[in-house]
């Protein structure tokens, strides 16, 4: 398979620039998210990596009980 910018990842991992479309096609697929919903939770929580994946991970788990 060969690299193309929807697929590569993005040159800072510590930040999510919902901006750009690349950047959100490839957070939205590597957390199995849509592009909306990873939007809402850059909204909720701002851009770092890992703040987005927790909240993700916390509205995931909160859905299921």
């Amino acid at each position: 398979m060969s690299i193309t910018a929807s697929n590569r990842a993005p040159a800072d991992l510590s930040h999510i620039k919902v901006d750009e479309q690349d950047e959100l096609r490839y957070w939205a697929d590597r957390f199995e998210r849509t592009p909306r919903e990873l939007e809402n939770a850059v909204i909720r929580v701002g851009a770092k990596t890992k703040d987005v994946e927790q909240y993700l991970k916390l509205k995931s788990y909160s859905k299921r009980e």
